[in-house]
């Protein structure tokens, strides 16, 4: 138990040395809500390495203020230039996470009409007609519905990567035009 506690210690005061960056930044997609909102982040620097330990979508910066301030971390040093950097490292991860995602949708999914009609074989869904949407990509086999990836869109190239990437993986060849599209 007192190892334990002298380890904690000790990181404990590792970290109040080590400098604690925080950005805010507007219009980046919070893919919960779908919406481009303020983004803050708060992160430290270990051996080259950027390390996020906490970040917030609000709707204004005071919000994002807010929720930095409840962390109560020591002497916050503003680095707002590389706030999109860490976006990108959150959004990396999320997509990471999403494409790894493989989801056996219940048997009676199967016998929905709009399903029953459908052959077997790979179908993508595009929440919306505009950006940003999400992309479903569906395998459908004799016996079972896979949702086999998730992605959210921005822009007709994250739709392109997505296609490429799906194409690789699973060895097919979907084109942009198969779409069915869900609102």
């Amino acid at each position: 138990m007192e190892r334990l506690l002298g380890t904690l210690m000790k990181k404990y005061y590792q970290n109040k040395s080590t400098p604690t960056y925080f950005g805010i930044g507007n219009d980046y997609l919070d893919v919960i809500t779908m919406r481009y909102r303020v983004f803050g982040a708060v992160w430290q620097l270990h051996n080259g390495y950027r390390y996020i330990i906490g970040y917030w979508f609000g709707d204004n910066k005071k919000d994002i203020l807010n929720f930095i301030n409840c962390g109560r971390w020591a002497k916050l040093v503003d680095q707002e230039g590389q706030i999109e950097e860490v976006y990108h490292m959150v959004r990396e991860k999320q997509e990471k996470e999403l494409w790894k995602k493989r989801i056996k949708l219940p048997n009676n999914i199967k016998h929905q009409e709009n399903w029953i009609e459908k052959k077997t074989g790979w179908y993508i869904i595009k929440s919306y007609n505009h950006f940003p949407c999400t992309l479903t990509c569906i395998q459908k086999t004799k016996y079972n519905i896979w949702i086999e990836h998730i992605c959210v869109c921005e822009s007709n190239n994250d739709i392109k990567k997505l296609l490429n990437l799906i194409n690789l993986e699973h060895n097919i060849k979907l084109i942009p035009d198969e779409f069915i599209n869900c609102m």
